[in-house]
């Protein structure tokens, strides 16, 4: 019986990584959050009809958005909150979303990895 249930855990785990949760024609995307902004973003979610999948410590959200419906609207949620997502997989014009990440942190590993300016900055 303990076998049964292996092996049902494990490929409960394999349908996970298969993103087999992840409707046809969504575009995932993949965000970070805080956990006072689940909530918001949630309700964001539950107006466009989009799965998701929180990590354990809700820091990371996986998102099926509809593949139909604009990302403006997590967009700007993302954006007011301070959190920055991207577009993985389906059709966007745009593949960052939200808030400019990385601030003074970013700004100086860029300096010292590019210190001529040379690649553009995400």
């Amino acid at each position: 019986a303990q076998r049964t249930h292996g092996d049902a855990e494990a490929a409960l785990w394999r349908g996970l990584a298969a993103l087999d949760w992840v409707p046809e024609g969504s575009r995932l995307v993949r965000a970070g959050l805080t956990v006072r902004s689940v909530a918001a973003i949630q309700t964001v979610l539950d107006a466009a009809g989009a799965a998701a999948r929180y990590s354990l410590g809700a820091n990371v959200v996986w998102i099926a958005w509809p593949g139909g419906t604009p990302l403006d609207a997590l967009d700007a949620a993302l954006g007011a909150r301070g959190l920055a997502g991207m577009v993985l997989t389906g059709p966007s014009h745009r593949a960052l979303l939200g808030a400019p990440g990385g601030g003074a942190f970013a700004e100086r590993i860029r300096a010292a990895l590019d210190p001529d300016h040379r690649f553009a900055a995400a």
